[in-house]
């Protein structure tokens, strides 16, 4: 039986030259933003060190932490919706149960634990808000906020929130200023109120809205684990936190097993658990860093991996890019990952106890599965680059794997202002004279980019060109909510530069309705590529072009058997292309020239 030994530490000294600086701050009137950035690098340590008492508070202030080495801390959810989970470490580990930090025990031999959510214990799910954004400032535009919060209190007659999330911190003489203030209609209880106001604020004001969510109530619950070779059995409420223990002669860093069941098949009633566990696919995979179980929001149990960022790139680059990609592209990859994922940290999750997930929709991550020594080794030579725009600000490094020929506008995908170094332009060597402005889409006609096959991201062909058809009957049927018939007409009423559909109108027998937004537009016409794409309808065997830009009067009034969409790239296509990217490296262009090319005006700099 191993020696397991319980500990009790309490650290004092932290919090009491804490309290000696602030009451001088105090005295001096000293709250400059030096000496606040100052206070976030001296005390921003990682969530897991032991002179945090309160861990779980920690979790959902959505700060950047930094380790010793001047790295930032970062929380991924690398398994969400679980019941049960089994976590293995080789070597000597932490175990901190509970959101304090002095309550630990210490294992010092390989351990194995089986963790699950005790249902004999009452459990809560998080008490939620949906908030409807109206509009967005950056800190430079802080002197707007007054102005336009009187204007829509005007319009909406409701009482408004005013949203911060980001932060601003420096490093290595650099400010990277993430800070952004989202003006808000909140009070929404749940996802299908939330839709309908959005409707009709669309309805109303003619733009497109998104939302955010804000937590009022963590969720609640009580874990039950036992020690496999032991048979020791703990209780622990609302998080447990496995740290592996670093000896001084230790080259690599410990790894951590965890074993979850596949989310899709474990998002089932708490009365259907024992079904869904026994008829479930395992899946273990191997992380560095900590890793933390805690109560997610839907109340079931969310497991986080807790590391250093550049240890997160190296599981992050092989999982978004082709492994065997020139050392080039490798390493403009582990760049573009890094700026984004500085970007965004903070901005989403906002009601989850973690600042990431693994999935696309932050960055795809899979541990140290899929890692390689040319994959890490880009990481490493890129270590602490990000991009800045010529303004000194930090670039969004977003990326996508092909523009099909051209990339598109920042901010006609996401809102906002528009962004120097994120407007879309030819993906071609013409382009690469930053010095000429790209008009973009002339007169909706489509057809000199599809023509063109000169682009760098025309290999591979399956990506750069495609056909996708969907039958109009499922058109229409997914549309029959919103009561407009059987839909005869796609409109598209908004364009990007690229020629991207934003926005698009459906026109029906029974009337009309406007989606707004390329990815939602994707979604409901079949999970479309991308939003680059020329329109034709099929009537039995009769085939009809509705290229360029078809107005509503153009289409014949009758459903088409199918609607057929000959279309360009794959994904948002903002900001680098990846297939892009491959091609210019084939032709001897380096990381550096490769980011100016996609990012325009932008210089990889340096910050840690």
């Amino acid at each position: 039986m191993q020696k397991i030994k319980m500990e009790m530490q309490k650290t004092k000294a932290f919090f009491w030259i804490e309290s000696l600086i602030n009451q001088c701050l105090l005295i001096f009137g000293f709250f400059s933003l030096h000496v606040m950035i100052f206070m976030n690098l001296l005390f921003a340590t990682p969530p897991f060190a032991e002179n945090h008492a309160d861990r779980l508070t920690d979790l959902y202030k959505k700060q950047v932490f930094f380790n010793t080495n001047g790295q930032p801390q970062i929380s991924v959810a690398i398994s969400e919706h679980q019941f049960k989970v089994q976590v293995k470490i080789d070597q000597a580990v932490r175990v901190y149960l509970g959101g304090s930090s002095h309550d630990h025990l210490t294992i010092q031999l390989p351990t194995e634990w089986t963790v699950q959510i005790d249902e004999s214990i009452h459990r809560e799910s998080a008490k939620v808000e949906h908030c409807i954004i109206l509009e967005q400032f950056s800190s430079d535009d802080q002197n707007q906020i007054p102005i336009k919060k009187e204007q829509w209190t005007q319009k909406l007659a409701k009482p408004l929130s005013l949203i911060e999330a980001g932060a601003i911190v420096g490093l290595s003489g650099k400010m990277l200023d993430t800070k952004t203030y989202a003006l808000c209609q909140c009070g929404i209880k749940n996802e299908e109120q939330l839709k309908k106001e959005i409707e009709i604020l669309e309805a109303q004001f003619d733009q497109r809205f998104e939302s955010l969510v804000e937590l009022l109530e963590p969720p609640k619950g009580d874990f039950l684990a036992i020690e496999k070779n032991s048979g020791l059995s703990i209780h622990a409420k609302d998080l447990i936190w496995f740290s592996p223990i670093m000896t001084e002669n230790q080259a690599e860093k410990p790894i951590i097993w965890l074993t979850s069941t596949n989310q899709s098949s474990t998002n089932q009633s708490s009365s259907n658990q024992s079904s869904s566990k026994q008829s479930s696919k395992s899946i273990t995979r191997a992380y560095e860093g900590d890793i933390y179980l805690t109560i997610g929001s839907d109340g079931l149990m969310t497991a986080v991996n807790e590391i250093d960022a550049e240890t997160l790139l190296k599981g992050v680059v092989p999982t978004e890019i082709y492994t065997h990609s020139p050392q080039e592209v490798l390493k403009a990859q582990a760049i573009v990952a890094r700026g984004h994922l500085m970007s965004k940290a903070g901005m989403r999750h906002r009601a989850d106890p973690f600042l990431f997930c693994a999935e696309v929709h932050c960055q795809a991550y899979t541990g140290i599965e899929k890692r390689t020594p040319q994959t890490d080794l880009a990481v490493e030579l890129t270590q602490g680059q990000i991009l800045f725009d010529e303004d000194q600000k930090l670039v969004d490094s977003v990326y996508s794997s092909t523009c099909g020929g051209h990339t598109e506008d920042y901010h006609l995908m996401w809102g906002g202002l528009p962004q120097k170094a994120l407007m879309g332009k030819k993906d071609q060597i013409s382009s690469l004279d930053q010095s000429k402005v790209d008009q973009g889409l002339i007169d909706g006609d489509l057809s000199s980019l599809f023509e063109n096959q000169q682009s760098f991201c025309s290999e591979p062909k399956h990506t750069y060109r495609w056909q996708e058809k969907l039958k109009g009957a499922l058109l229409s049927k997914k549309l029959k909510k919103h009561n407009i018939g059987q839909v005869y007409g796609i409109e598209v009423i908004k364009r990007g530069r690229s020629g991207r559909a934003i926005d698009i109108k459906y026109h029906g027998t029974k009337g009309q309705h406007i989606v707004r937004g390329s990815y939602q537009n994707r979604l409901l016409l079949g999970q479309l590529k991308s939003g680059l794409w020329q329109l034709s309808a099929q009537y039995g065997k009769t085939l009809k072009s509705y290229e360029p830009q078809a107005k509503g009067l153009d289409f014949e009034a009758k459903e088409p058997t199918n609607w057929i969409f000959d279309g360009a790239g794959y994904g948002h296509g903002v900001g680098m292309c990846q297939h892009g990217a491959l091609q210019m490296s084939k032709q001897n262009y380096k990381a550096d020239q490769i980011l100016s090319h996609y990012y325009t005006g932008s210089k990889i700099i340096k910050i840690w």
